[in-house]
């Protein structure tokens, strides 16, 4: 009876474990396929920019970069967003559906929760150090869900 217990538990763990990796290896690909999206798409308007994948769309304007963001199903567009150390940003956060927010818990920045169809522009300095930043939604399980990018400050 004891052996067949620990036979269950240790197949039961092997599951999670194979649930686990194969969840990782999903959010990898749709990130990988997110950053290659972002390439090759339209042009950002004069004093707006969406913020692009190795520095690009770097839209600046009176020392303010400008930043849009987008929330939808269980992902941001786009999938993550670098600045330069010191740097004034104005992102506005658009959530296209359902309820979002946007927060980056090192750098203080919380958008607050909003609707669908709504957007809101937090302002913020990025630090004076390099550095990774997770930026997500704290909206119920959207994080584990794969509502979770990185910011970089280089």
């Amino acid at each position: 009876m004891t052996k067949r217990i620990w036979l269950t538990v240790g197949v039961l763990t092997v599951f999670v474990v194979v649930v686990f990796i194969l969840i990782s290896n999903k959010q990898v690909e749709r990130q990988i396929v997110d950053t290659k999206s972002q390439k090759g798409t339209d042009a950002p308007k004069a004093e707006e920019s969406v913020a692009g994948v190795d520095g690009e769309d770097l839209a600046v304007k009176d020392d303010v970069r400008k930043i849009t963001i987008e929330g939808r199903a269980f992902a941001f567009s786009p999938s993550s967003i670098t600045l330069k150390k010191g740097e004034k940003v104005q992102l506005t956060f658009v959530n296209s559906g359902g309820m979002h927010d946007f927060v980056i818990d090192e750098l203080d920045v919380n958008s607050g929760v909003i609707q669908g169809g709504k957007s809101v522009v937090i302002e913020f300095t990025a630090p004076q150090v390099a550095g990774t930043f997770e930026y997500y939604c704290s909206v119920a399980n959207h994080k584990q869900l794969g509502m979770s990018e990185l910011l970089l400050v280089c």
